[in-house]
C-alpha cells in the first residue's frame, strides 16, 4: 500500500503558522488597548512610565516601544515635550456595562448623550453592570460604537446558574443570559452539588476568551424547577441582602411592645382605619377626617412611628440603609426591617394602641391647603379594611353594619379625594394611567392566575391622602431645613428631555391627537384625556412614560414634574423605605418633637435611588419567571393583544386581559418582509404593505415558551 504523501498548496501557510500570527496579534491589541487605558487613567506620562507600569517582562519592554510608535504614527497618541498622551482623549469614557440578550453591549455613563454600543466580541469578559474603560472606534447613524479597554471595576464577584456536572470538570450555566461564558468548575469546588441544581458560585479567576472563567460552588440553593429557589436565585442575582444580623435581631426583640402616650398627641378617640389591598402584610398608615367650618375638611394621615425604635447608628438602623426598600414578590417580601417591627410593633392592627407620626392637614372647601402640623402620636385603628370593602362602604354596597362609625368618614373622604385629583390635575400634574398586573399563587406554589389589577375609588382615595402628606411635610421641610444639613432627601421628577418630549410631540400629530398647549403640562394632560377611552389609550401612556426621567431621591430640589410639585418627598412608608425614615428623624427634629438632630447621610440619595432600581428589577424578573411558567401551560390558546413596541427583528406585545408580556418574531412572519418604519412606530411589508404599529390591538396565538430566557413568542392570527 503506498502511504499518501501530503502536499502543501503554493502560497499557503501552515496552520502553527497561523495560530502564531494570530496569537501575536490578539497580544499587541491587548497591549495597544493596556496602554491607551493606562494614558487615559493617568493623562500625558513619560514613554519610560508606560513601560514601568505595563512591563512584566524585559522583553515586554520593546514590544510596548513598538506599540506606542505605532500608535503616535496611527494619531492614536501625540507626543509632545512632557510626554505622551491621547490624541482625542473625548474618544475614551470610563462607564458601565449593560448587556442584552443577544450577548451584545452598551457602555452607558453620566453626561453622554447616546449609550455607546460594544458588539459581544469587543466586550473581553465584561459582564453586566461591570465598570470598564471604553474606547469609542466609530460614530455611524445609528450612534457611537466602541471597545472594552480595560475592565476597572466587577459588578459581582459571584453568578447564580445551574450547575452541570462532568467527569473531568463542571461548569456552571449562568442564570442571566447576559453572562457570555459558562464558569469553570474544578473537581472539590463544587460543593457537593448535583447535577441541575441551582447553585451560588464564586468566580476566582477571570481567564480572557476564549477560556472559561474558573470558580467554586459556595452555596446550593435546590431545584430550579422549584418557584421557592427561584425566589431564592433571583434574590442572591440581584444581591439583596436576605439575612438579619443576629445583632439587628437580638435589637428587635428587645424592643418593648407597650405603648405609653405621655409626652405624644393622643388620637385613641379618632376612628381611623387602615385600607390596603386584600394580600398586604404590613399596615403603616391610617387616615381619619373631619367636617370643618365653612365647608373645609381635616384630614390626618398617621404613620407608623419607625424612628420611635430604629435609631441611628444602630444595627436595625445600618442594615435597613443597606437595604433601602422593602422587597415585594409574589408570596414572598424581602423586608427592610424585621418582622418584629414590620408584622408587629409598627403595624397598625385594629384596637391596638401604636405610636404613630400624624400629619394633620387642612384643606377649604377647594382642597387648598391652609395649614398643616405634624405631631408624635397614638393612635388606635379602628378597622382593617381592603380597597374593595372601603369602595364598597362608599358606594353603599356594604350594609352589614359592622362599619357604621366609619362609613360617614369615609364618604368624607372620598369627597375630599375627588376634589384634591381635580385640583392635581388643574396644575399640571400628568395623570398617568398605566395599567398593573396582579400575580396569584395557588397553594402548591404554582401560578394560579394573572390578570389586570382593577383599581376602584378606595385605590384613588388613599392615592391622594399620601401625595397630599409627603407634600405637606416637604413644603415644610423646605421653609425649615436644609437637606444636606439635616439629613433628608427629597423625591423628584426632573422635566422631560426637550428633544424626546418633542418627537413624542410630533408623533401624536402624525396619529391625529390634535391637543395643544404652552406650558408640556398641558398639553400632555389635555393629550392623555383626548385619548382615555380609546384604542390610543395603551401606546400614548406608554410612550410618554419612556419619554420621560426617572423619579430618584436627592439632597437638591427641581421639583416634581410629574406631580407638577415644587416640593416633594417621601413620609408615609418608613417600614419599607428608607429615603421615609430620614424624612422622619428630621420633621421630629425640626417640628421639635426630637432634641437630637438627624445626621446626615453622604451619598445617601445616590445610594438609595440605586437600591430602589435594583428592587425594581429583581421583581420584574420573578414576574418574568413566574409569567413564562405560567404561560408555558397555555400553548396553542388565542389572546387579544395590543402591540407595545417594536424593533428591527421584533413586535413587541401585551395581553389585554393578562397584561403578558411577550413578542412576535417578524422572521417568523410568512405573509411579508417586513422592516421597521422607526419615525412611524411600525413594521410595514415591502411586498403588500400590510403593517403592525405601536398601539393595534391584535389578536395572537401562544406557540413556544422558552423557560430559561423568560420569552413568550406569539404569532398573530388573521
Amino acid at each position: 500500500m503506498t502511504r499518501r504523501r501530503h502536499v502543501r498548496k503554493k502560497g499557503r501557510r501552515p496552520r502553527r503558522e497561523i495560530n502564531a500570527d494570530r496569537k501575536n496579534i490578539r497580544r499587541l491589541i491587548e497591549l495597544e488597548d493596556r496602554i491607551c487605558a493606562l494614558l487615559f487613567r493617568r493623562g500625558r506620562i513619560d514613554p519610560g512610565e508606560i513601560e514601568k507600569a505595563l512591563a512584566t517582562e524585559p522583553e515586554e519592554g520593546d514590544e510596548i516601544g513598538l506599540v506606542v510608535d505605532a500608535l503616535v504614527r496611527g494619531r492614536t497618541l501625540v507626543r509632545k515635550k512632557d510626554g505622551i498622551g491621547l490624541a482625542a482623549a473625548g474618544d475614551f469614557i470610563e462607564a458601565r456595562i449593560s448587556v442584552t440578550p443577544r450577548g451584545n453591549g452598551f457602555a452607558m455613563a453620566d453626561g453622554l448623550k447616546q449609550d455607546i454600543y460594544i458588539a459581544a466580541a469587543n466586550l473581553k469578559t465584561a459582564t453586566q453592570g461591570d465598570t470598564v474603560i471604553v474606547r469609542i472606534t466609530s460614530r455611524g447613524r445609528r450612534g457611537p460604537e466602541g471597545r472594552v479597554l480595560e475592565i476597572v471595576k466587577r459588578a459581582n464577584a459571584s453568578l447564580v446558574g445551574i450547575f452541570r456536572k462532568g467527569e473531568q470538570g463542571s461548569l456552571v450555566v449562568p442564570d442571566d443570559f447576559r453572562i457570555p461564558f459558562n464558569l469553570m468548575i474544578r473537581k472539590g469546588d463544587d460543593a457537593g452539588a448535583p447535577d441541575g441544581a441551582a447553585v451560588v458560585a464564586e468566580i476566582t479567576d477571570y481567564h480572557p476568551a476564549p477560556v472559561f472563567p474558573a470558580g467554586r460552588v459556595v452555596e446550593v440553593l435546590g431545584d430550579p424547577d422549584d418557584l421557592g429557589v427561584r425566589n431564592e436565585m433571583v434574590i442572591r442575582k440581584h444581591g439583596l441582602p436576605h439575612a438579619f444580623s443576629q445583632e439587628a435581631l437580638k435589637e428587635a426583640a428587645k424592643l418593648r411592645d407597650r405603648v405609653d402616650p405621655a409626652g405624644r398627641e393622643d388620637l385613641r378617640e379618632l376612628r381611623f382605619v387602615t385600607i390596603d389591598g386584600a394580600d398586604a402584610r404590613d399596615f403603616d398608615d391610617a387616615v381619619f377626617i373631619e367636617k370643618r367650618n365653612h365647608g373645609g375638611y381635616r384630614l390626618y394621615v398617621a404613620i407608623a412611628d419607625v424612628s420611635h425604635y430604629v435609631k441611628p447608628g444602630s444595627n436595625l438602623d445600618r442594615e435597613a440603609y443597606e437595604r433601602g426598600t422593602s422587597v415585594y414578590f409574589p408570596g414572598r417580601v424581602v423586608p427592610m426591617l424585621p418582622e418584629r417591627l414590620s408584622n408587629d410593633l409598627c403595624s397598625l392592627v385594629p384596637g391596638q394602641d401604636r405610636y404613630t407620626f400624624t400629619a394633620i392637614i387642612d384643606f377649604d372647601a377647594n382642597g387648598t391647603r391652609k395649614r398643616a402640623r405634624f405631631v408624635k402620636s397614638v393612635i388606635r385603628s379602628a378597622h382593617r379594611l381592603t380597597y374593595d370593602l372601603a369602595c364598597d362602604l362608599v358606594n353603599g354596597a356594604e350594609k352589614s353594619g359592622i362599619y357604621d362609625d366609619v362609613r360617614d368618614g369615609l364618604l368624607l373622604m372620598a369627597e375630599l379625594a375627588s376634589i384634591l385629583e381635580n385640583k392635581r390635575r388643574n396644575r399640571g400634574a400628568v395623570m398617568l394611567e398605566i395599567p398593573e398586573r396582579e400575580i396569584g399563587l395557588d397553594a402548591d406554589g404554582g401560578v394560579a392566575f394573572i390578570r389586570r389589577l382593577e383599581r376602584n375609588q378606595a385605590h384613588r382615595m388613599i392615592e391622594e391622602f399620601m401625595l397630599a402628606a409627603n407634600e405637606a411635610v416637604a413644603s415644610f421641610l423646605s421653609r425649615q431645613g436644609k437637606a444636606e444639613k439635616d439629613g433628608f432627601l427629597y423625591r423628584i421628577h426632573e422635566a422631560p428631555d426637550p428633544l424626546k418630549l418633542e418627537e413624542f410631540r410630533e408623533f401624536t400629530v402624525r396619529i391625529g391627537i390634535r391637543a395643544r398647549g404652552r406650558r408640556a403640562e398641558t398639553w400632555i394632560n389635555r393629550m392623555l384625556e383626548e385619548v382615555r377611552g380609546t384604542e390610543k389609550e395603551f401606546l400614548i401612556n406608554n410612550l410618554l412614560l419612556r419619554s420621560m426621567q426617572q423619579a430618584r431621591y436627592d439632597t437638591a430640589n427641581p421639583g416634581h414634574f410629574g406631580l407638577a410639585s415644587e416640593n416633594y418627598t417621601h413620609f408615609t412608608s418608613p417600614i419599607r423605605r428608607y429615603p421615609d425614615l430620614m424624612v422622619h428623624r428630621a420633621l421630629a427634629h425640626l417640628c421639635g418633637a426630637s432634641k437630637t438632630p438627624a445626621p446626615p447621610a453622604p451619598g445617601a440619595g445616590e445610594h438609595l435611588s440605586a437600591r430602589e432600581r435594583k428592587a425594581i428589577d429583581a421583581e420584574r424578573e420573578m414576574e418574568d419567571i413566574l409569567q413564562a411558567r405560567y404561560m408555558s401551560e397555555r400553548l396553542g390558546e388565542e389572546f387579544e393583544a395590543v402591540v407595545s413596541g417594536l424593533n428591527d427583528s421584533m413586535i413587541f406585545v401585551e395581553l389585554i386581559d393578562e397584561l403578558v408580556s411577550g413578542a412576535i418574531s417578524l422572521a417568523d412572519l410568512e405573509d411579508d418582509f417586513y422592516v421597521l418604519d422607526d419615525k412611524n412606530h411600525q413594521v410595514v411589508g415591502r411586498r403588500y404593505g400590510g403593517s403592525y404599529g405601536v398601539g393595534d390591538q391584535i389578536r395572537v396565538r401562544l406557540y413556544e415558551v422558552d423557560e430559561r430566557r423568560r420569552r413568550v413568542h406569539f404569532m398573530p392570527v388573521r
